[in-house]
């Protein structure tokens, strides 16, 4: 799971920022929100962290009254090469726009995400590699069921394979950039973690 607590020291409350923030983080547990604002898109808390050691960016701090968290960014104007090096860490991110000019907002500016962007389901010209992009989707059952679709281009394939090593080749062969593990399989995703250092 990608999101954390959001750390920080002081009795009082979140400022109203903060509980923005959360609230779209909590709806998407599994990715890094990118949280516009003004002309930077911010992660705070543990976010801030993983953001910060990531990309190698400064770890500065919000501080309110009561408050004060960690805090890390990136500029909008440069936003498809930060994405595209977070994404081909893995990470799966959520992007919070800005839905309303801030001198039009009655109190605090409506964010929401706008994209959820993953390895494997990229569509955006600017972020995606020069080679397919395919997310594969792998299932068990009578052998192992193997799926490649590239999101992008529409190309989609599959295949029924009987070995485990049959479907690793398959997957060293198309090196896609997301793997989706059916439930069952789910389970076991560390030995699938560990597994996966055959292919990115």
């Amino acid at each position: 799971m990608m999101g954390g607590m959001l750390k920080g020291e002081g009795p009082g409350p979140l400022p109203p920022l903060l509980q923005q923030y959360v609230e779209l983080r909590d709806r998407y547990p599994d990715y890094l929100l990118l949280f516009q604002v003004g002309d930077f898109y911010e992660c705070f808390g543990e976010d801030a962290e993983r953001l910060a050691r990531a990309l190698g960016l400064v770890l500065t701090h919000k501080t309110s009254k009561d408050f004060t968290t960690p805090m890390a960014g990136i500029p909008i104007r440069a936003f498809d090469a930060y994405a595209e090096r977070l994404l081909r860490m893995g990470f799966r991110l959520a992007v919070a726009d800005q839905v309303e000019p801030a001198e039009e907002a009655e109190g605090l500016v409506r964010r929401e995400v706008t994209q959820l962007l993953t390895p494997g389901t990229l569509t955006q010209e600017a972020l995606l590699p020069r080679e397919a992009n395919y997310l594969a989707a792998v299932a068990t059952g009578d052998g192992w069921g193997l799926a490649f679709l590239d999101v992008s281009t529409g190309e989609f394939k599959g295949t029924l394979l009987k070995g485990k090593s049959a479907l690793y080749d398959e997957l060293f062969r198309h090196r896609p950039a997301e793997v989706l593990l059916a439930p069952e399989l789910r389970e076991n995703g560390a030995s699938w973690r560990s597994s996966a250092s055959a292919f990115p």
